[in-house]
């Protein structure tokens, strides 16, 4: 089945993402770069200080101010 983001997808870059939501996140860290946040990206895992496992985040970012 189609949807809307990953035709939209599709049409910006040119393939359809295998893991479902994968659009909708790439176009999610767009839009947030485009809008003025600082830092974005999509799907990461760190690791964080005194934890054991790292945490899957699909978008992250900051706004300028912060």
């Amino acid at each position: 089945m189609s949807s809307e983001i990953e035709d939209l997808h599709e049409a910006l870059f040119g393939f359809r993402p295998k893991k479902q939501g994968t659009a909708y996140e790439r176009l999610t860290a767009i839009v947030l770069a485009t809008r003025g946040w600082v830092d974005v990206t999509h799907d990461t895992t760190p690791t964080l200080h005194g934890k054991l496992a790292g945490h899957q985040l699909d978008v992250t970012g900051r706004l300028p101010s912060g």
